[in-house]
């Protein structure tokens, strides 16, 4: 009777929105569930994001619910701790287990906007997709999102008491702005054929064009909003790796251990040693910001000009690009070398074409590596090369928060282990360090993985082979949902999702270290520059199709 009355009566006018960025307004204020990876907790904040905004505006959330939902999404009602920070505010969920998947609804009143009056119900979810499930709605909120990757792929389905929505607009966004506008199907289902990685966010709106009164305040709609922060979308089902038909233009210069990232359609590389293997002197190093337009991959262009670095990282975040650590040699050709480590963390301005340098590191390092995952940049590994001083190997892990108003580096736990020369990665809520040179024993394949939730250090899955000098100089990236790093040996590894083994995708006719594995696309890599220990420096571009 109840769903045959909504039937009858009620017109539905619903979309489903995938957003990272919301318009910032009083009216753009939704309920976000997300974990935090320094505590642990779940958390319940009321802004534009799963993110803390005006502890003021909490006190309209206050009588909200929140449940727990075990294996099978059955509900247990928890309670929730309010928490503030300079004008801040958050709740923390309240719970002796750890949480993989809640609920909230609230109901929140009349809302005023200008003319136009309405009473807004905000839904929330947070869920920790565990690879290759399906989820199921708790029962408990009147606008729902569940969830499916049990294919390898993700498709959401928006549910208003129990019942699809039919021919809903969808857009689905990535970290970077990019769009992909759907329509749901008469089950309510859509099928985004690209998938953000790591952590997605989900906003679903219902719109009820039905009058009522409420606490004495009438109004003329009923607006429904439920959004969803769901991490590890969507379990890798990577089996092979296969070269592929594109071409992309050689390196401009030959390099090796020099910094690249990948911003939007472009690919950029600085830095990096072009001269004669052990051999530094200020001439070969390259002091030149190149970058390659992945639409059109024909020309590499020199886009801005630095000091000569070669041992450094270079990450993207948030369409911006940075640059950090590495050593500067002050020497000529002729002279003896002179190669100090630095401390420099810099941006680039694309509109000026020039470095800005932002807060430093604590110490100074190089040949070590660096990974972004949500808006954390992650350092580890290296040593601080003094000229000739004492050069110190580094026992120390670092990171550094982007969305801060005012980042800062922070020390992790002290890594279990002091090695350079490593490839860093993530997959999933775990930091993963390659291989490296040890400040004692030599090359190793050793593999350690970092925990951001618990914050703890464990070992991971060795690479394969006996041969030390597999882990040496490799290089790792995220592509289609799982961490692919390519080696010295030229074999190209997949981690598996349980980050118990490593599983072989490719074998290269010619293997490379000191270079860099980007993704190009959503299942497309590339390994750039590099050497060989045979032929030295390589200058060709390789491309991979990934096969599921």
């Amino acid at each position: 009777m109840f769903y045959r009355s909504r039937k009858q009566n009620l017109l539905l006018m619903s979309f489903l929105t995938f957003a990272v960025m919301i318009p910032s307004s009083m009216f753009a204020h939704f309920i976000w569930l997300a974990k935090s990876m320094e505590t642990g907790k779940v958390q319940v904040f009321f802004g534009e994001g799963p993110h803390p905004d005006k502890a003021k505006f909490l006190s309209g959330i206050e009588g909200m619910k929140i449940w727990s939902l075990d294996a099978e999404f059955n509900p247990t009602e928890i309670t929730f701790s309010k928490q503030t920070k300079d004008d801040n505010g958050w709740f923390d969920c309240v719970s002796e287990t750890d949480l993989k998947a809640v609920d909230s609804d609230c109901s929140y009143g009349v809302f005023n906007r200008g003319e136009k009056s309405m009473f807004l119900h905000y839904t929330a979810k947070y869920l920790d997709h565990e690879n290759g499930t399906t989820t199921e709605p708790s029962g408990k909120l009147p606008l729902d999102i569940v969830v499916d990757s049990s294919s390898g792929k993700l498709k959401a389905k928006t549910l208003f008491w129990g019942k699809p929505t039919e021919n809903c607009e969808v857009s689905v966004f990535d970290d970077k702005g990019n769009e992909q506008k759907l329509k749901s199907n008469a089950d309510g289902i859509v099928n985004p054929e690209q998938i953000p990685q790591g952590r997605v966010l989900l906003r679903a709106k219902v719109v009820e064009q039905q009058p009522g009164e409420a606490d004495g305040k009438s109004y003329s709609e009923k607006v429904y909003y439920c959004t969803l922060t769901l991490d590890n979308p969507v379990a890798s089902t990577i089996t092979s790796a296969k070269m592929s038909e594109k071409s992309i233009a050689e390196m401009p210069v030959g390099i090796t251990s020099f910094g690249g990232a990948r911003v939007g359609n472009h690919v950029y590389i600085y830095g990096g040693h072009a001269g004669d293997a052990h051999h530094y002197c200020a001439e070969d190093q390259n002091k030149t910001l190149f970058a390659l337009d992945l639409e059109n991959p024909t020309e590499w262009k020199a886009v801005g000009e630095g000091i000569g670095l070669q041992g450094l990282a270079m990450v993207a975040h948030d369409g911006k690009l940075y640059r950090i650590g590495g050593f500067n040699a002050r020497n000529k050709d002729s002279e003896e070398q002179d190669l100090h480590s630095v401390t420099d963390f810099a941006e680039f301005d694309f509109k000026t074409n020039e470095w800005k340098m932002l807060t430093p590191m604590p110490t100074a390092r190089s040949s070590f590596d660096a990974v972004v995952v949500g808006d954390t940049i992650y350092v580890i590994g290296g040593w601080e090369m003094k000229g000739e001083g004492k050069t110190t190997w580094s026992d120390s892990a670092i990171s550094i928060d982007m969305s801060s108003e005012d980042p800062q580096w922070e020390t992790l736990p002290t890594p279990p282990f002091q090695r350079r020369a490593i490839s860093v990665g993530y997959q999933g809520n775990h930091l993963v360090v390659i291989g490296g040179m040890q400040k004692v024993g030599g090359p190793t394949t050793k593999v350690a993985v970092y925990d951001i939730e618990s914050r703890k250090w464990s070992e991971g899955p060795g690479l394969p082979g006996e041969q030390g000098m597999e882990g040496f100089g490799s290089s790792c990236f995220n592509v289609g949902g799982s961490l692919v790093a390519s080696t010295y040996g030229g074999n190209v590894y997949r981690l598996d999702e349980a980050k118990k083994s490593w599983q072989p995708i490719h074998v290269c006719d010619q293997g490379r270290f000191f270079h860099r594995l980007l993704p190009i696309s959503d299942n497309e890599f590339a390994l750039f520059g590099g050497a060989n220990m045979e032929s030295g420096k390589t200058m060709n571009v390789e491309v991979f199709e990934i096969e599921n």
